[in-house]
């Protein structure tokens, strides 16, 4: 799953995401919330598969956070 795909699967679960940038030795970070609340974070990278993340959320598995 490509992070578009990520994207539209976040958007049927009525999540929402942010992208919090850091200087370019970091790397960037996506954050996964529902109801604003957070419920996930990892690494952000478009070019990644998002199964895991993807897998880490439906398990309740909070991520990097």
């Amino acid at each position: 799953m490509d992070f578009f795909e990520f994207k539209q699967w976040l958007k049927e679960h009525d999540l929402t995401f942010d992208l919090e940038g850091w200087s370019g030795c970091i790397k960037d970070t996506i954050i996964v919330k529902r109801d604003g609340k957070t419920i996930y974070t990892g690494d952000y990278d478009r070019y990644v598969d998002y199964n895991d993340a993807v897998k880490a959320i439906e398990n309740g598995d909070p991520g990097d956070f």
